[in-house]
């Protein structure tokens, strides 16, 4: 699970590289104050999301379908009638993203209603076991500010925190190769 979701969102690098000014206008419309979810701008803006395209990938470099399937559904909505069921792992990578986005966006209403709605397929106690995961990440950012010594604050003070410290991340790129890899070697 540690796998799935540390390439849940492989696909947005992917993105950004790969069509540099059309993604710009993904990423620009996630700035506005009542922006919809990346996922979503994605399909409408470019027919695919970065899902989509991170499980591609994935999937030519043979991973375990079981991850495939967990970065590729880790935007699925559970209250969406007619979508494809994911089996209990990628139900619970699908969870996992759902409250990564609660602690970094807030919790909202209709994010935590989508918490509960992945956890139901999980847990005959949902009620408990959402409340429990709140709880545990409340104190891990609670935790992380103490050891980074770093001030909470406000959402809006995290903000300007969280842009404060990636303006302050080194480029890399000229140390970078950006050569295509040659995929004869992973068939």
């Amino acid at each position: 699970a540690t796998t799935a979701g540390l390439l849940c969102d492989f696909g947005i690098g992917l993105l950004a590289f790969g069509i540099p000014q059309r993604y710009a206008g993904v990423l620009r419309q996630l700035r506005a104050p009542d922006a919809r979810p990346i996922h979503e701008i994605e399909r409408r803006e470019l027919g695919l999301t970065h899902a989509d395209v991170g499980a591609a990938i994935l999937g030519d470099w043979k991973l375990e379908t079981e991850i495939i399937d967990a970065v590729r559904l880790h935007h699925f909505d559970p209250l969406m009638p007619g979508k494809e069921t994911p089996s209990k792992f990628a139900a619970a990578v699908a969870a996992a993203a759902t409250l990564a986005d609660i602690a970094l966006n807030g919790s909202e209403m209709e994010a935590v209603g989508l918490l509960f709605a992945h956890v139901e397929a999980l847990s005959q106690d949902p009620d408990a076991l959402v409340q429990k995961l709140l709880d545990n990440i409340v104190a891990h950012i609670q935790q992380t500010a103490e050891t980074l010594r770093v001030e909470l604050g406000s959402m809006d003070a995290m903000k300007s925190n969280f842009e404060n410290l990636a303006s302050d991340i080194p480029d890399f790129s000229a140390n970078m190769s950006f050569k295509p890899m040659d995929r004869s070697k992973f068939e």
